[in-house]
């Protein structure tokens, strides 16, 4: 990652529903630095193997809030989509071939495809066809008396 890249901000370890999935987006502000909590005795995620910011496994990477959608992209709505298209954008995600990631690198076409799928949830929640591209609004009718 690099000062700037976008990312999606995603709850993995949540038990409310929909469950895991994309809620948002971050901008990176920091690259990663050593975590300095795993080497902090008094810290809940101290790791005794980390002696000091040399040998520490664990990184830390400061992001900026962007956005927070009005939906959520599930895990398991990404997953049926692999199922239904398994040649396709989303079936080809680093998150279906490791089993525990963090961080997953996105193309751009990956990145647009999700999008393209977040804002069509949207579209659908605020009740408007998912197929449309334009503004909710509707257009005005003509009137028939001139």
């Amino acid at each position: 990652m690099r000062v700037d890249d976008r990312a999606f901000f995603y709850h993995s370890k949540t038990t409310k529903k929909p469950g895991p999935g994309i809620v948002g987006t971050v901008r990176i502000a920091r690259t990663a630095r050593p975590d300095a909590t795993a080497f902090d005795e008094c810290s809940e995620y101290y790791d005794a193997k980390c002696t000091g910011p040399e040998d520490c496994r664990w990184v830390s990477v400061l992001v900026e809030f962007e956005e927070m959608f009005p939906v959520v992209l599930s895990l398991k709505e990404l997953k049926e989509i692999k199922e239904k298209e398994p040649e396709g954008v989303i079936a080809g995600l680093g998150l279906f071939k490791q089993s525990r990631l963090s961080v997953i690198p996105l193309t751009e076409v990956e990145w647009g495809e999700l999008m393209g799928l977040i804002r069509r949830k949207i579209r659908l929640e605020d009740g408007v066809d998912a197929n449309e591209t334009g503004s909710k609004e509707r257009p005005a009718k003509k009137s028939r008396n001139r």
